[in-house]
C-alpha cells in the first residue's frame, strides 16, 4: 500500500517484535518512506495516536480474545476520522461452524505436541485420514472430503493461523454489527462489494429475501449469509452520523473510475453494431453477453487500458459518441457497471493506478516486488492484489525489470540461463548456443513483459 500510495501516511503495528523487525527491514531495503512500523499492544492503543481515515484491521478480530475485540471496535471508533472507514475481516457463522468442526478436531488430535511444525504435521495427517473416510457414499462423507481438501490445499502458515491457535470465534454478521453499533459505527459496504448483490439467486429467492430483509440492509446481509453458508467476512464501517446513499444512481459514478479485475477476452466484433458479442473473464470462465454498441466500445476501452482505471465521464463520452444515439447513455453505462460490478468483474476507484498502462523502453517495477519475486513472499501488485506464482520465469524476469532497457534485461537471461539458474527450451530441449538464446528471448520478451504489465506489476514510465 505504502509503494501504491506515495502521497499517503501508514501505520503499522504489531505486537510481535520480530514482525515489526522484518517489516522494517524489508521497507529499508526497498527505499519506502511514508510508512511507520511499531511494536505495540493494541490494548494500549489511546486518543494520542490520533486519527485515521482509513483503520484496517485484518487477520485479526476472530483470533484474539474478547477483550481484544472489543478494543479493536474501540480503536475502529475512537481513531478514526470523522469521514473514514474502517476494514475488519473475520470468520462468520453459518459456513464457519462446519470449517470450525475440523478446527476442533484438529485441536484434539494435536493436543499433546508442543511445536508448531508437529502440531502442522499431525494436523495433515488427521486430514489425510478424515478425507478417506469419504469414500463412504453417504452427505457426511462428501462434506468430509470437501472440507479436508479446502484445508489441506492451504499452506502451513494458514492451517496453524486459522485451525491451530488458541483463539478463532467466529460470530454470526448480526453479531458483529451490534457490537460495532455499540461503539457507534455502523454499516457501509463489504470487501469485495459483489457479494452483496444477489446475482447468484433466482428471481423467486430474491423476492423471498426482500421480503425477509423489509428494507433492513443488515437483514438482507444476514440471510444472504444464511443462503450462501458463509464462512468470512470484509465488513466496512463509518461513524454513524455520516449520510449514506444507497440507491445506485449513474450520478454516483461522475467523480470515480472504473477498471476490470482481470482480463476480458471476446471474439473480434464490430463495436458499432447491435450484434450480440459474447464475452469471457479470464481465468475464471465468467461470460455475459453485450448487443449496445456504445457498451462494446466503452468495454473495448477498459480492456486497452487495463489494468488502469478509466474515468465514468470518458465511458460515456466513447458510448455516446458510437451509439449516436439520444437515449440516457448515462444510465446504459452506470447499469453495464454495476452488472459487472455484480459479477466482480470490474472494481471502482478514486484515483488512477500508480501503474502502466504499455511496456515503454525501461520497464521497471517497484523495488518491494522486485524483492518478493526473489523470495518465498507473496507477491503484491500495484493494485494491491495478490498474484499467483507461476511460471517461475516470469518472476526472475520480475526482479530483472528494474529500470534498464529490454535489450540488458535480455543480456542478463542470457548469463542466468548459461550459469545454468534458468533453462530456455525450444521443444521441450535446452538451448545452449547463445545466439540462438538470445534470438529466442528477444522473440518472446514482448510477451512476457506484457503479462507483467497486465498483472499490474509495472511502475509509470
Amino acid at each position: 500500500m505504502a509503494v501504491g500510495l506515495p502521497s499517503a501516511e501508514l501505520v503499522g503495528l504489531d505486537f510481535s517484535q520480530r514482525q515489526i523487525d522484518d517489516g522494517k527491514a524489508t521497507r529499508d531495503e526497498c527505499g519506502i518512506t511514508n510508512a511507520r512500523l511499531l511494536q505495540a499492544n493494541l490494548l494500549e492503543v489511546d486518543d494520542s495516536w490520533g486519527q485515521f481515515d482509513y483503520i484496517i484491521a485484518h487477520g485479526l478480530y476472530s483470533w484474539v480474545s474478547p477483550e481484544v475485540q472489543a478494543k479493536v471496535m474501540e480503536v475502529c471508533s475512537r481513531n478514526l476520522a470523522p469521514n473514514g472507514i474502517a476494514y475488519v475481516s473475520y470468520n462468520c457463522n453459518p459456513g464457519w461452524r462446519i470449517r470450525g468442526m475440523f478446527r476442533e478436531m484438529m485441536l484434539f488430535h494435536t493436543a499433546g505436541l508442543k511445536s508448531p511444525a508437529d502440531k502442522i504435521k499431525h494436523a495433515r495427517a488427521l486430514l489425510d485420514y478424515l478425507a478417506s473416510y469419504a469414500g463412504q457414499k453417504t452427505p457426511y462423507g462428501a462434506m468430509l472430503q470437501r472440507e479436508a481438501a479446502t484445508i489441506r490445499n492451504a499452506d502451513d502458515a494458514y492451517l496453524f493461523h486459522e485451525h491451530l491457535e488458541t483463539n478463532n470465534q467466529s460470530v454470526y454478521f448480526h453479531e458483529f454489527m451490534a457490537q460495532a453499533h455499540q461503539v457507534g459505527l455502523m454499516y457501509l459496504a463489504e470487501s469485495p462489494i459483489q457479494t452483496m448483490f444477489d446475482v447468484d439467486f433466482d428471481a423467486k429467492t430474491t423476492e423471498t429475501l426482500q421480503q425477509l430483509g423489509s428494507g433492513n440492509i443488515l437483514h438482507v446481509e444476514q440471510y444472504m449469509d444464511f443462503l450462501r453458508n458463509r464462512t468470512f467476512r470484509q465488513t466496512l464501517l463509518v461513524h454513524k452520523n455520516i449520510h449514506l446513499t444507497r440507491n445506485l444512481d449513474w450520478r454516483n459514478l461522475l467523480p470515480l473510475r472504473i477498471g476490470i479485475n482481470q482480463a476480458l477476452s471476446c471474439e473480434p466484433h464490430d463495436v458499432s453494431g447491435c450484434e450480440a458479442t459474447e464475452y469471457t473473464e479470464l481465468p475464471s470462465g465468467l461470460k455475459f453477453t453485450v448487443t449496445h454498441p456504445g457498451i462494446k466500445a466503452a468495454l473495448q476501452l477498459l480492456r486497452e487500458q487495463s489494468p488502469q482505471s478509466v474515468t465514468f465521464g470518458d465511458l460515456v463520452a466513447l458510448a455516446k459518441a458510437t451509439s449516436r444515439s439520444s437515449e440516457n447513455i448515462e444510465e446504459v453505462v452506470a447499469t453495464q457497471i454495476y452488472g459487472l460490478l455484480a459479477m466482480g468483474v470490474a472494481n471502482i476507484t478514486i484515483e488512477p493506478w500508480l501503474c502502466a498502462t504499455s511496456v515503454g523502453d525501461r520497464p521497471k517495477a517497484s523495488a518491494l516486488a522486485r524483492k518478493q519475486a526473489g523470495s518465498a513472499d507473496p507477491i503484491i501488485t500495484l493494485r494491491h492484489q495478490h498474484t499467483n506464482r507461476t511460471p517461475s520465469f516470469l518472476w526472475r524476469l520480475l526482479q530483472l525489470v528494474d529500470g534498464r532497457t529490454i535489450n540488458e534485461v535480455a543480456e542478463a537471461i542470457v548469463a542466468d540461463a548459461q550459469a545454468g539458474k534458468l533453462q530456455i527450451k525450444r521443444e521441450g530441449k535446452p538451448i545452449k548456443d547463445p545466439t540462438d538464446l538470445m534470438a529466442r528471448i528477444k522473440a518472446d520478451l514482448p510477451t512476457h513483459l506484457g503479462h507483467l504489465r497486465e498483472m499490474a506489476l509495472l511502475l509509470p514510465h
